[in-house]
């Protein structure tokens, strides 16, 4: 929908008492594995599927995920990836 579309809409909806708000920012960034962060307490650290008996967890059909150190052996395919 382009923006005379959403004007014309919010026209049609203005005319039966309906108020139409539209916003044009960027959506929030969705939490990927490979994600990185820096703490104090552990230093660097990437963000990796959280697994079970090698299948990933999923809970409300999105991924869960796990902060692990750079060091450990669940970060090796992130840590390449990222460089």
């Amino acid at each position: 929908m382009n923006v005379s579309e959403a004007h014309e809409l919010a026209a049609r909806a203005a005319k039966h008492g309906i108020r139409m708000t539209f916003s044009t920012a960027k959506p929030r960034r969705l939490p990927i594995a490979g994600d990185r962060r820096t703490t104090k307490r552990h230093g660097e650290q990437v963000r990796v599927h959280s697994t079970h008996n090698g299948m990933w967890i999923v809970s409300g059909s999105r991924y869960v995920y796990d902060w692990v150190s750079i060091n450990d052996p669940r970060a090796a395919q992130y840590v390449k990836a990222a460089k």
